[in-house]
């Protein structure tokens, strides 16, 4: 929701200018986007759907993903999928991921 202050002018009958809303109406989405773009990769919000799958959406991106994004990740999290992966070939699976252990 942005809130735009409106600059009365004299001439007008309503107190208020056309053009000075336009301008106010503008100034605040300009100022709530760049408030945005610095706080992108903090706005994700965990959601589920009606079958109860985990998903993530972020309103400043518009962007959904089903993995959980790294700004949300623990630093546990993070250290159990850095390193190598490789593919390693199952029976069952077909194909599972693997990580290198040295």
């Amino acid at each position: 929701r942005l809130k735009a202050r409106l600059q009365p002018r004299q001439s007008s009958k309503r107190g208020f200018s056309r053009q000075s809303s336009l301008d106010a109406i503008k100034s605040g989405v300009q100022t709530a986007k760049k408030r945005l773009s610095g706080r992108r990769s903090a706005a994700w919000i965990e959601k589920m759907t009606v079958d109860g799958v985990l998903y993530y959406y972020n309103p400043a991106t518009e962007k959904v993903t089903y993995e959980k994004p790294d700004e949300l990740k623990t630093d546990e999290e993070r250290k159990e999928i850095a390193g190598e992966w490789v593919w390693v070939r199952d029976e069952k699976e077909v194909w599972l991921p693997g990580r290198v252990i040295k």
